[in-house]
Protein backbone atom coordinates (compact mmCIF):
# COMPACT_ATOMS: atom_id res chain seq x y z
CA UNK A 1 0.00 0.00 0.00
CA UNK A 2 2.82 2.34 0.76
CA UNK A 3 4.34 1.63 -2.61
CA UNK A 4 1.06 2.24 -4.48
CA UNK A 5 0.32 5.34 -2.45
CA UNK A 6 3.72 6.89 -3.17
CA UNK A 7 3.92 9.83 -5.56
CA UNK A 8 7.26 9.39 -7.38
CA UNK A 9 8.97 12.45 -8.80
CA UNK A 10 11.65 13.23 -11.37
CA UNK A 11 13.71 16.41 -11.10
CA UNK A 12 11.19 17.72 -8.58
CA UNK A 13 8.16 17.24 -10.92
CA UNK A 14 5.34 14.73 -10.29
CA UNK A 15 5.62 11.83 -12.71
CA UNK A 16 1.94 11.86 -13.86
CA UNK A 17 2.14 15.56 -14.79
CA UNK A 18 5.52 15.08 -16.42
CA UNK A 19 4.23 12.18 -18.55
CA UNK A 20 1.25 14.29 -19.64
CA UNK A 21 3.60 17.13 -20.56
CA UNK A 22 5.72 14.75 -22.64
CA UNK A 23 2.69 13.32 -24.45
CA UNK A 24 1.28 16.72 -25.47
CA UNK A 25 2.31 17.40 -29.11
CA UNK A 26 3.53 20.83 -30.10
CA UNK A 27 1.51 22.92 -32.60
CA UNK A 28 2.46 22.77 -36.22
CA UNK A 29 2.37 26.12 -38.04
CA UNK A 30 2.78 25.03 -41.66
CA UNK A 31 -0.90 25.87 -42.40
CA UNK A 32 -0.33 29.48 -41.41
CA UNK A 33 2.82 29.59 -43.54
CA UNK A 34 0.86 28.32 -46.52
CA UNK A 35 -1.73 31.07 -45.95
CA UNK A 36 1.00 33.70 -45.91
CA UNK A 37 2.45 32.38 -49.16
CA UNK A 38 -0.99 32.50 -50.81
CA UNK A 39 -1.49 36.08 -49.65
CA UNK A 40 1.92 37.05 -51.04
CA UNK A 41 1.06 35.49 -54.41
CA UNK A 42 -2.25 37.35 -54.57
CA UNK A 43 -0.53 40.62 -53.65
CA UNK A 44 2.05 40.11 -56.42
CA UNK A 45 -0.72 39.60 -58.96
CA UNK A 46 -2.56 42.74 -57.81
CA UNK A 47 0.63 44.77 -58.26
CA UNK A 48 0.81 43.72 -61.95
CA UNK A 49 1.08 46.55 -64.55
CA UNK A 50 -1.87 45.02 -66.42
CA UNK A 51 -4.26 47.45 -64.71
CA UNK A 52 -2.31 50.43 -66.06
CA UNK A 53 -2.32 49.13 -69.64
CA UNK A 54 -5.99 48.24 -69.34
CA UNK A 55 -6.82 51.81 -68.31
CA UNK A 56 -4.81 53.21 -71.23
CA UNK A 57 -6.54 50.90 -73.70
CA UNK A 58 -9.96 51.83 -72.34
CA UNK A 59 -9.16 55.54 -72.56
CA UNK A 60 -7.97 55.15 -76.17
CA UNK A 61 -11.19 53.31 -77.05
CA UNK A 62 -13.29 56.06 -75.46
CA UNK A 63 -11.39 58.79 -77.33
CA UNK A 64 -11.73 56.92 -80.62
CA UNK A 65 -15.44 56.32 -80.03
CA UNK A 66 -15.95 60.00 -79.21
CA UNK A 67 -14.21 61.15 -82.40
CA UNK A 68 -16.17 58.65 -84.49
CA UNK A 69 -19.45 59.70 -82.89
CA UNK A 70 -18.73 63.37 -83.62
CA UNK A 71 -17.95 62.56 -87.27
CA UNK A 72 -21.08 60.42 -87.52
CA UNK A 73 -23.20 63.40 -86.46
CA UNK A 74 -21.60 65.45 -89.25
CA UNK A 75 -22.19 62.67 -91.79
CA UNK A 76 -25.84 62.26 -90.78
CA UNK A 77 -26.71 65.97 -90.61
CA UNK A 78 -24.52 67.04 -93.50
CA UNK A 79 -23.51 70.14 -91.60
CA UNK A 80 -19.83 71.11 -91.34
CA UNK A 81 -18.42 70.91 -87.85
CA UNK A 82 -15.28 71.89 -86.03
CA UNK A 83 -12.13 71.09 -88.02
CA UNK A 84 -8.54 71.99 -87.23
CA UNK A 85 -7.49 71.32 -90.84
CA UNK A 86 -9.76 73.84 -92.57
CA UNK A 87 -12.01 72.17 -95.09
CA UNK A 88 -10.20 68.83 -94.78
CA UNK A 89 -13.11 67.07 -93.07
CA UNK A 90 -15.56 68.30 -95.76
CA UNK A 91 -13.29 67.07 -98.56
CA UNK A 92 -12.88 63.65 -96.94
CA UNK A 93 -16.63 63.35 -96.32
CA UNK A 94 -17.36 64.22 -99.96
CA UNK A 95 -14.95 61.57 -101.32
CA UNK A 96 -15.91 58.10 -102.55
CA UNK A 97 -14.06 56.52 -99.58
CA UNK A 98 -16.39 58.03 -96.96
CA UNK A 99 -19.19 55.50 -97.56
CA UNK A 100 -17.77 51.99 -98.10
CA UNK A 101 -20.68 49.72 -99.15
CA UNK A 102 -23.00 52.64 -98.47
CA UNK A 103 -22.13 52.68 -94.73
CA UNK A 104 -20.86 55.92 -93.19
CA UNK A 105 -17.24 55.33 -92.26
CA UNK A 106 -17.58 56.91 -88.78
CA UNK A 107 -20.31 54.37 -87.96
CA UNK A 108 -17.83 51.55 -88.61
CA UNK A 109 -15.28 53.32 -86.42
CA UNK A 110 -17.82 53.81 -83.63
CA UNK A 111 -18.79 50.13 -83.64
CA UNK A 112 -15.12 49.15 -83.63
CA UNK A 113 -14.18 51.31 -80.65
CA UNK A 114 -17.24 50.26 -78.66
CA UNK A 115 -16.31 46.62 -79.32
CA UNK A 116 -12.72 47.37 -78.27
CA UNK A 117 -13.94 48.95 -75.02
CA UNK A 118 -16.08 45.88 -74.36
CA UNK A 119 -13.07 43.60 -74.92
CA UNK A 120 -11.00 45.72 -72.53
CA UNK A 121 -13.66 45.27 -69.85
CA UNK A 122 -13.80 41.54 -70.59
CA UNK A 123 -10.14 41.21 -69.65
CA UNK A 124 -11.04 42.11 -66.05
CA UNK A 125 -13.58 39.49 -65.01
CA UNK A 126 -13.70 37.05 -67.95
CA UNK A 127 -10.27 36.01 -69.21
CA UNK A 128 -11.86 34.15 -72.16
CA UNK A 129 -14.00 35.57 -74.95
CA UNK A 130 -15.56 33.10 -77.43
CA UNK A 131 -12.97 30.51 -76.45
CA UNK A 132 -10.07 32.92 -77.01
CA UNK A 133 -8.19 34.83 -74.29
CA UNK A 134 -9.72 38.31 -74.06
CA UNK A 135 -6.29 39.95 -74.22
CA UNK A 136 -5.51 38.07 -77.44
CA UNK A 137 -8.86 39.02 -78.97
CA UNK A 138 -8.27 42.64 -77.99
CA UNK A 139 -4.77 42.66 -79.51
CA UNK A 140 -6.05 41.16 -82.80
CA UNK A 141 -8.94 43.64 -82.99
CA UNK A 142 -6.63 46.56 -82.19
CA UNK A 143 -4.20 45.43 -84.91
CA UNK A 144 -7.02 45.29 -87.47
CA UNK A 145 -8.32 48.71 -86.42
CA UNK A 146 -4.87 50.33 -86.47
CA UNK A 147 -4.17 48.85 -89.92
CA UNK A 148 -7.46 50.20 -91.28
CA UNK A 149 -6.79 53.62 -89.74
CA UNK A 150 -3.31 53.79 -91.27
CA UNK A 151 -4.74 52.74 -94.64
CA UNK A 152 -7.37 55.49 -94.51
CA UNK A 153 -4.77 58.05 -93.44
CA UNK A 154 -2.66 57.04 -96.44
CA UNK A 155 -5.69 57.49 -98.71
CA UNK A 156 -6.23 60.96 -97.28
CA UNK A 157 -2.59 61.84 -97.91
CA UNK A 158 -2.01 60.34 -101.35
CA UNK A 159 -5.48 60.14 -102.94
CA UNK A 160 -7.74 62.81 -101.45
CA UNK A 161 -4.96 65.25 -100.68
CA UNK A 162 -6.60 66.49 -97.47
CA UNK A 163 -6.68 65.50 -93.81
CA UNK A 164 -9.63 65.40 -91.44
CA UNK A 165 -8.59 66.38 -87.92
CA UNK A 166 -11.08 63.98 -86.31
CA UNK A 167 -9.83 61.15 -88.51
CA UNK A 168 -6.32 61.88 -87.28
CA UNK A 169 -7.56 61.79 -83.67
CA UNK A 170 -9.14 58.38 -84.12
CA UNK A 171 -6.05 57.13 -85.99
CA UNK A 172 -3.86 58.18 -83.05
CA UNK A 173 -6.31 56.49 -80.68
CA UNK A 174 -6.09 53.28 -82.70
CA UNK A 175 -2.27 53.27 -82.41
CA UNK A 176 -2.42 53.88 -78.65
CA UNK A 177 -5.04 51.14 -78.35
CA UNK A 178 -2.80 48.74 -80.27
CA UNK A 179 0.23 49.48 -78.11
CA UNK A 180 -1.74 49.12 -74.87
CA UNK A 181 -3.39 45.90 -76.07
CA UNK A 182 -0.04 44.32 -76.93
CA UNK A 183 1.44 45.41 -73.59
CA UNK A 184 -1.63 44.05 -71.80
CA UNK A 185 -1.26 40.70 -73.55
CA UNK A 186 2.42 40.53 -72.55
CA UNK A 187 1.69 41.48 -68.95
CA UNK A 188 -1.10 38.90 -68.86
CA UNK A 189 1.35 36.22 -70.00
CA UNK A 190 3.85 37.41 -67.39
CA UNK A 191 1.15 37.28 -64.70
CA UNK A 192 0.25 33.71 -65.70
CA UNK A 193 3.91 32.71 -65.54
CA UNK A 194 4.27 34.35 -62.12
CA UNK A 195 1.13 32.60 -60.89
CA UNK A 196 2.47 29.22 -62.05
CA UNK A 197 5.81 29.96 -60.40
CA UNK A 198 4.05 30.99 -57.20
CA UNK A 199 2.02 27.77 -57.16
CA UNK A 200 5.21 25.77 -57.65
CA UNK A 201 6.89 27.64 -54.77
CA UNK A 202 3.89 26.97 -52.56
CA UNK A 203 4.02 23.26 -53.36
CA UNK A 204 7.72 23.14 -52.54
CA UNK A 205 7.14 25.07 -49.31
CA UNK A 206 4.34 22.71 -48.28
CA UNK A 207 6.52 19.70 -48.99
CA UNK A 208 9.39 21.16 -46.95
CA UNK A 209 7.07 22.06 -44.08
CA UNK A 210 5.57 18.58 -44.09
CA UNK A 211 9.06 17.04 -44.08
CA UNK A 212 10.13 19.26 -41.18
CA UNK A 213 6.93 18.36 -39.32
CA UNK A 214 7.69 14.66 -39.76
CA UNK A 215 11.21 15.21 -38.45
CA UNK A 216 9.88 17.11 -35.43
CA UNK A 217 7.41 14.34 -34.66
CA UNK A 218 10.20 11.78 -34.97
CA UNK A 219 12.40 13.74 -32.57
CA UNK A 220 9.53 14.09 -30.12
CA UNK A 221 8.91 10.33 -30.21
CA UNK A 222 12.59 9.62 -29.56
CA UNK A 223 12.71 12.15 -26.72
CA UNK A 224 9.55 10.69 -25.19
CA UNK A 225 10.97 7.17 -25.40
CA UNK A 226 14.19 8.28 -23.70
CA UNK A 227 12.34 10.09 -20.94
CA UNK A 228 9.94 7.19 -20.41
CA UNK A 229 12.91 4.83 -20.18
CA UNK A 230 14.49 7.12 -17.58
CA UNK A 231 11.19 7.24 -15.69
CA UNK A 232 10.90 3.47 -15.71
CA UNK A 233 14.45 3.16 -14.43
CA UNK A 234 13.81 5.67 -11.65
CA UNK A 235 10.56 3.96 -10.73
CA UNK A 236 12.34 0.64 -10.55
CA UNK A 237 15.05 2.15 -8.33
CA UNK A 238 12.44 3.79 -6.11
CA UNK A 239 10.53 0.52 -5.77
CA UNK A 240 13.73 -1.34 -4.99
CA UNK A 241 14.74 1.18 -2.32
CA UNK A 242 11.24 1.07 -0.83
CA UNK A 243 11.35 -2.69 -0.70
CA UNK A 244 14.77 -2.58 1.04
CA UNK A 245 13.43 -0.12 3.63
CA UNK A 246 10.40 -2.31 4.30
CA UNK A 247 12.64 -5.36 4.71
CA UNK A 248 14.89 -3.40 7.05
CA UNK A 249 11.88 -2.37 9.19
Amino acid sequence: ERIHGANPTLAGLPLPGLIGLIGTPRRDDWHSRRGRLSADARGAMHRSPAARWRAIALLAAIVGAGASAYLLVEYVTGQPGLSLTGTGCDLVRASDFAYPLGIPLPLIGLVFYLAAAWLVLRTVGSPMSAGVPATTALAVAAAVGATASMLLTGIELFVIGAFCSWCLVQAAASLVLLGAALALARSDDAADAEARSSRARQQVARALDADRARHRVGRQVVEQDDMLAALHAQLADACHLRALRIDGD
